[in-house]
């Protein structure tokens, strides 16, 4: 699997946006489909923040590395030194591994590219989210709060992942 910046300029990136973001099976547990229109706006809003050289939200593709297939999303929605990661598979993608490589990608680029402090992960309460929390557990992630008593959220900081690698990454002073 491949991870590549959303960009206006590839039509397969539009594609794979609006087909999950518009897909019932794959928003069943995350909000209402999108009308084509609504995530053609929202593909043209990331890409918007993709190509701003503050730090910020960031997302990529995921494609398949076999033949460059597009077959999801990911991201970071930052909120100062917080960022909330998520991914979004077309459904032929599930249960084949994916999620586990994006969060291997994705993680050490949050802490040691980006510079974030904490990542947070949040998701519906079903059956789903133990499949997510045995992916998210081996990195360090633990249960907290989350903003509605029908979700679950998990965090990890940087400290935690830090000592979970036994002090590999790039330590940081903590204001």
């Amino acid at each position: 699997m491949r991870l590549r910046l959303l960009h206006r300029g590839s039509a397969d990136h539009g594609f794979v946006y609006r087909t999950l973001y518009t897909c019932p099976k794959v928003m069943t547990t995350i909000r209402p489909p999108l009308t084509d229109e609504a995530a053609d706006a929202a593909f043209e809003r990331i890409c918007r923040h993709n190509a701003c050289g503050l730090p910020g939200h960031r997302y990529w593709a995921l494609e398949r590395r076999s033949n460059g297939a597009p077959i999801g999303i990911s991201g970071f929605r930052r909120k100062g030194d917080r960022g909330e990661m998520g991914i979004l598979l077309v459904a032929d993608a599930w249960r084949q591994g994916f999620g586990g490589e994006t969060f291997s990608a994705l993680i050490p680029h949050a802490f040691d590219g980006i510079g974030l402090a904490h990542i947070d992960v949040e998701r519906a309460d079903d059956e789903r989210a133990a499949v997510l929390w045995r992916l998210l557990a081996p990195y360090g992630f633990h249960r907290v709060p989350a903003s509605e008593p029908t979700r679950v959220r998990w965090t990890l900081s940087h400290s935690a992942w830090i000592h979970r690698r036994g002090g590999v990454g790039i330590e940081r002073a903590v204001p």
